[in-house]
């Protein structure tokens, strides 16, 4: 149900709206609010990575060459 929620949201699609309240039934408005305030944090990182001329795949690996 949560994955529904954020595939929906993600793909701005017309079921967010099914998603959000199956979620809000079974997990309660609180996990709604929750889930929708992870979605904007990532986005909003996302974003702020974009514009700093980031990109994901590049951090991962400067950030796993320590690991390997």
């Amino acid at each position: 149900m949560l994955g529904a929620f954020a595939d929906a949201a993600v793909d701005r699609s017309a079921e967010v709206a099914d998603a959000r309240e199956q979620l809000t039934a079974e997990l309660g408005p609180a996990a709604v609010v929750d889930a929708a305030g992870v979605m904007a944090t990532f986005q909003r990182m996302d974003r702020l990575a974009d514009a700093a001329g980031l990109r994901g795949d590049e951090v991962a690996a400067v950030d796993l060459q320590p690991v390997r």
